[in-house]
């Protein structure tokens, strides 16, 4: 048992109790030797939970959205510009005339996810291929994995399809809506919304609110 003591000081637990148990076979009935699996098990357990939480913690830090988080991936610089709820989807410009989407449910409202990617890469990136996975979640139950793509440029704005090329020119910048539905009732309360989704392979978590 003291070379068990040993490894639990190096915090090697695991080592430790197979050690134990090795030694459990020669004497089943030992009950000191019983008492110490448990012991170490159940402080290994913790260590273990702990550290996982701490991984769960470090992996949604990197993936949470701030406003002005720039968010590097193979293809592209985004920045996220912010998240609102709303009835209607403008383009960057509303000065003179304009184009824009507007909800046709009056039980719906839209979240608008807003942000500005560049595309970095030599070739043309396809917009409607980056956004990948999403699901809302409101009220922490009730869960939404449609969205709508929208794309601004100046003074237009158009609704993304996946049977176009939906693609922005190298070095070019453009301005993406992932407007997703959620029952109108968000407005009037302030229950929960988060929303999680991929962009061009990274995992985006938005905590709206």
């Amino acid at each position: 048992m003291s070379n068990a003591e040993g490894l639990v000081k190096d915090n090697n637990y695991s080592e430790a109790i197979d050690l134990l148990k090795k030694a459990q076979k020669y004497d089943s009935n030992d009950t000191e030797i019983e008492e110490l699996i448990k012991s170490y098990q159940a402080t290994y357990d913790e260590i273990k939970k702990k550290e996982a939480e701490q991984k769960a913690e470090e992996e949604r830090q990197e993936a949470l959205l701030f406003e002005g988080k720039v968010i590097t991936t193979k293809n592209t610089e985004t920045t996220f510009l912010k998240a609102v709820l709303t009835d209607a989807v403008y383009p960057n410009n509303r000065s003179g005339y304009y184009t824009y989407f507007t909800v046709n449910d009056n039980n719906t409202i839209w979240l608008d996810i807003q942000l500005s990617v560049k595309n970095t890469s030599t070739s043309l990136f396809n917009l409607y291929a980056a956004v990948d996975n999403l699901q809302a979640t409101y009220n922490n139950k009730y869960k939404y994995n449609s969205c709508g793509l929208y794309i601004s440029q100046g003074n237009s704005i158009e609704k993304l399809y996946e049977y176009f090329s939906n693609s922005i020119s190298a070095l070019d910048v453009a301005t993406l809506h992932i407007v997703v539905p959620l029952p109108r009732e968000c407005r009037d309360n302030d229950a929960p919304i988060q929303a999680t989704f991929r962009f061009d392979g990274k995992k985006q978590l938005l905590e709206f609110r």
